[in-house]
């Protein structure tokens, strides 16, 4: 019973890899045949128009980014773009703040033009929140392209791939082999508590039935029927008689007097 389910496990780890490889290989080729998009990057770098602390400086990048995130500021800064926005942070250790966009081919001249836009339109955002310009916005060289595509991601692709073909394999097994096992089979007890056959010594019976005597025949005698019997008297048999030479006579019936005479007597214990 163990061979057969090392076995079994075998097989289904087999057939589980088979199919999370052609799993990964068909996402493989939808990620092949997919739109390609590339990251595009700028930097943005903020200094203030007066004499502030640095403290209050890292707070003023840290609010730039989280400017830069809001809802509102990209539909009016960014238009259409505003969809493929990537991301801003804080770039540690530094005043500066890294935006980047999602772009195809054809839109990577609209992702740079959005990026150089930024300094202006957070300075004034900042002018209306602060009542006045304490701090500038300057862009940090230009925007880069990334040579390699980052959308579709191969890697998340194949992983994805590879888990929805297992997914697949066990759900297969679990409706087609697990819900199709006999009972007596889930439930069979192992070895070590099946009960051990008994090996029965032929030879032994056999020479015990030797040394037996054998049985004496019996006579059956079958019982003969009266009618049978009376059949096969003959008629031409001597009746018995009487020491005496005479015939036996049939004994008399007593007369109704002598009873009722004999049951008074009997009734008084004179008898």
């Amino acid at each position: 019973m163990k061979e057969s389910q090392n076995i079994a496990l075998k097989k289904f780890l087999g057939r589980t890899i088979l199919i999370g490889v052609i799993g990964a290989a068909v996402a493989l080729t939808i990620a092949f045949f997919s739109t390609k998009e590339y990251l595009v990057t700028g930097k943005l770098v903020v200094f203030p128009t007066s004499s502030l602390t640095g403290k209050n400086l890292g707070y003023e990048v840290g609010n730039t980014a989280e400017i830069i995130k809001n809802t509102a500021f990209q539909e009016n800064v960014f238009g259409e773009m505003a969809e493929n926005f990537a991301g801003a942070k804080v770039l540690e250790g530094s005043s500066a703040v890294e935006v980047s966009f999602f772009a195809q081919p054809d839109e990577e001249t609209l992702a740079e033009d959005a990026i150089v836009r930024i300094p202006e339109a957070v300075a004034e955002y900042a002018r209306d929140l602060y009542g006045g310009n304490p701090f500038k916005y300057k862009s940090l060289g230009d925007p880069e392209i990334l040579a390699n595509p980052v959308r579709p991601n191969l890697f998340c692709y194949l992983a994805g791939g590879f888990g929805i073909g297992v997914l697949i394999s066990a759900l297969y097994w679990f409706l087609f082999e697990f819900l199709r096992v006999p009972a007596e089979d889930k439930y069979q007890l192992p070895e070590k508590f099946v009960s051990p056959q008994i090996e029965i010594d032929q030879e032994a019976i056999t020479e015990e039935k030797k040394e037996q005597p054998a049985p004496k025949a019996t006579r059956i005698i079958e019982p003969v029927s009266r009618k049978e019997d009376e059949s096969t008297v003959p008629e031409n048999l001597p009746t018995i008689e009487m020491e005496t030479g005479e015939k036996p006579q049939p004994a008399e019936e007593p007369s109704d007097e002598e009873v009722k005479d004999r049951l008074n007597k009997l009734m008084r214990g004179e008898l």
